[in-house]
């Protein structure tokens, strides 16, 4: 009985967690003034790397109404590759990724990308970003 207490109260804390750094997060993005998606899951979480693949009901989670399922389709690894251009096509060329580790600004206009590349010590990346070149 202790166990499943623990457990239950591990998983909630974990849910509760979650819930307030994406609001946290959420209220940073609306002030980017660009489109949200909100993902409960961030794609940098180790755990999501290893087990997406393991939930295909997850990703045919775009075919909710109202986008409910969006972030399925831009959480896991190579989304860009597999969705083309679709995704920017339904919200816009820049939207924001609010997801509970961070937000994620993701740019399909040519021109943002080459004055973010061209002023990467504006545009500083996370180190975690960096860390398998360190």
């Amino acid at each position: 009985m202790a166990f499943l207490l623990f457990v239950g109260t591990a998983i909630l804390a974990l849910v509760l967690w979650n819930a307030l750094s994406i609001f946290r997060n959420y209220q940073i993005a609306r002030r980017i003034s660009l489109p949200i998606v909100i993902s409960p899951v961030s794609t940098l979480n180790p755990f999501w790397i290893l087990l997406w693949r393991g939930f295909p009901a997850i990703l045919n989670l775009k075919i909710l109404p109202f986008g409910l399922g969006t972030w399925a389709r831009c959480t896991s690894m190579g989304w860009a590759f597999q969705d083309k251009h679709k995704l920017h096509d339904e919200i816009g060329s820049l939207f924001t990724l609010v997801t509970p580790a961070a937000n994620e600004i993701t740019v399909a206009d040519p021109e943002v990308a080459h004055t973010v590349l061209a002023r990467r010590k504006d545009f500083i990346k996370p180190a975690v970003m960096y860390g398998m070149y360190l």
